[in-house]
């Protein structure tokens, strides 16, 4: 199954890329598709992404395609699907 991740702000500087396609097992879910992500990229990135006990980061923003989701959405993820992923963002 083909997924395309799309980065934003921090997320874009620490994955070093502003997106990339992934081949992933069907059915895959956003959870597990965060935790690959994770595993493919500099432990900074996990930080930003997951919580101390490996799972989505509450705080983190999430969109599949122009929809936002919860970073725990337990539903499969559907094949070419466009996952952008954020982190917020505070400032004065």
């Amino acid at each position: 199954m083909h997924i395309t991740v799309r980065y934003m702000a921090q997320l874009k500087r620490v994955a070093g890329t502003a997106a990339e396609s992934l081949e992933v097992a069907a059915a895959c879910r956003l959870p597990d598709l965060l935790r690959e992500l994770c595993e493919r990229h500099p432990a900074p990135f996990a930080a930003m992404v997951l919580d101390p006990r490996r799972q989505p980061h509450p705080s983190l923003l999430v969109f599949l395609e122009d929809q936002q989701i919860r970073s725990d959405d337990p539903r499969p993820l559907p094949d070419g699907a466009e996952i952008t992923l954020l982190t917020p963002m505070a400032g004065g």
